[in-house]
């Protein structure tokens, strides 16, 4: 969870006046994504890649807006979220549980059971294999 020294450092704030107003803030915007995305809370807690997006989408995205607005300024137009927030926002909310690693594995490749080797008994080019040689005989008699 980011801190209030995070946003400060990050709208460049060097007074305390508003540090209330800005833990208030990052609560409510943690709350929003809450709402906003299913097992949130889980998710947080289990996976990093996850926790950092959700950081970065409250401190770039819910918070300046919000500490910009923090005197009930309204410029007439009705409020509306960003094109990067509005992605990121959605790239959380199809994160599924129960993805908890950083790291995505891979599946091996398919291997066959048996070789394909001439030294196979099973390989129809393998000399000492009379099994084919007779079912060729019996097929034709």
């Amino acid at each position: 969870m980011i801190t209030a020294s995070d946003v400060k450092n990050y709208l460049r704030i060097d007074y305390t006046d508003d540090d209330a107003l800005i833990t208030s803030a990052i609560q409510a915007g943690y709350d929003y994504l809450t709402d906003a995305i299913d097992d949130f809370a889980l998710l947080y807690s289990s996976n990093t890649v996850f926790a950092r997006k959700a950081d970065m989408w409250v401190l770039c995205h819910y918070i300046p807006p919000m500490y910009d607005q923090r005197e009930g300024m309204f410029t007439g137009k009705a409020a509306e979220m960003d094109y990067g927030a509005r992605a990121l926002l959605t790239q959380l909310q199809l994160y599924i549980y129960p993805s908890t690693t950083d790291s995505v594995d891979v599946p091996e490749p398919d291997t066959p059971d048996t070789p394909d080797t001439p030294d196979s008994p099973d390989s129809p080019d393998d000399p000492n294999n009379t099994e084919t040689e007779e079912n060729e005989n019996d097929s034709g008699t």
